[in-house]
């Protein structure tokens, strides 16, 4: 399930000094501030070395980020011309960049939070009608 780390001013600046870092090709870890474990940007490199650890790949997107209708078919585990088909029902908004049609990243995840919960719904429905 995506979580969402919002970061703090320290860690927004933690990081930029990590990433200079690197892009100096040196070890961040030699001679910065270590990180403190309940800052978001300890939690971020937690959950991304918790999910290599596992093999999983990741998916790395800014909350306000806007999905093309690939991106976000493949996010939702359906077909592109499946997603085409609830954009124009009005099931999930979007908008137009050209001719093409952009949906946001949080309009994604509450319609699958909404379609979740449906499904939740009646799978309870259908355990109370046959009794379980």
């Amino acid at each position: 399930m995506p979580q969402i780390i919002q970061p703090s001013i320290q860690d927004r600046a933690q990081a930029r000094a990590y990433l200079n870092a690197l892009h100096r090709s040196q070890d961040p870890l030699t001679f910065l501030d270590p990180l403190e474990p309940s800052s978001a940007l300890s939690q971020a490199i937690e959950t991304i070395l918790e999910h290599f650890a596992r093999g999983n790949a990741i998916w790395v997107h800014e909350v306000e980020h806007e999905m093309t209708t690939q991106e976000a078919a493949d996010y939702l585990g359906v077909s592109r011309p499946y997603l085409v088909g609830l954009l124009e029902r009005g099931e999930i908004p979007f908008h137009k960049v050209g001719n093409q049609r952009r949906i946001r990243l949080d309009e994604v995840k509450a319609f699958s939070k909404r379609r979740r919960e449906v499904a939740l719904d009646e799978l309870s429905r259908l355990s109370q009608e046959l009794g379980l």
